[in-house]
């Protein structure tokens, strides 16, 4: 497998995949995609503006990344693998050409995750990300068609409703974690409450280890 980084003679195949990555993340929200030729304009003005890198088994294109330059920092905007290559180290490939990009020109590499794609939080902390400050909330000041059911999750004992996806990977533990939170709002719990119930449990299951 290589890694190399796109050109205008690549139009095509990133369009492909530029397609791909969009139909599936629209797929998860229960949303549908542009169809493959609106993305053009974008596709062929990323390839002229930014540093798009396909990775290429015997030839074939099977994923890619794109890194932007906003007001002096540098982003991962999309990363994506085709399915049947998932696993295989091409996703850690592509980050590492990435990143030797970017350490041309800066200190740090930024990336934006949604909050319901714990696949990508997962594969981004692993890759040795960490959070950095952004919490991004909206206020609907008027009804939007296609805004559809919400969950709780908790940003410091804050409960935040958050979009559910139509495709949702959530483990088993995280969807018991999700419903014990609806329960716990729906009754009534506060903010501080919470703090201290889950202060609580992890203390205790930090007591019990330690008695190990």
């Amino acid at each position: 497998m290589r890694v190399v980084r796109a050109g205008e003679r690549d139009f095509n195949e990133f369009l492909e995949l530029y397609y791909e990555f969009y139909a599936e993340l629209r797929g998860k929200q229960g949303w549908k995609p542009r169809s493959i030729d609106e993305y053009a304009e974008e596709v062929r003005e990323y390839l002229r503006r930014d540093a798009v890198f396909i990775a290429r088994d015997e030839g074939r294109p099977v994923g890619f990344v794109r890194v932007s330059e906003r007001d002096g920092s540098y982003w991962v905007e999309e990363i994506y693998v085709r399915p049947e290559y998932r696993g295989k180290g091409v996703g850690r490939a592509l980050v590492k050409v990435a990143e030797e990009y970017v350490a041309k020109h800066d200190l740090a590499v930024y990336v934006m995750v949604l909050p319901q794609d714990t696949q990508a939080v997962t594969f981004w902390v692993k890759a040795g990300y960490s959070t950095l400050n952004t919490i991004e909330l909206v206020k609907y000041l008027k009804p939007v068609p296609g805004i559809g059911a919400s969950r709780y999750v908790d940003v410091f004992g804050h409960a935040l409703r958050m979009l559910t996806w139509a495709k949702e990977g959530y483990s088993e533990a995280e969807v018991t974690y999700l419903e014990a939170l609806k329960e716990f709002v729906e009754a009534g719990g506060s903010r501080e409450e919470f703090l201290r119930v889950v202060a609580s449990a992890l203390k205790e299951w930090v007591k019990g280890k330690k008695g190990c």
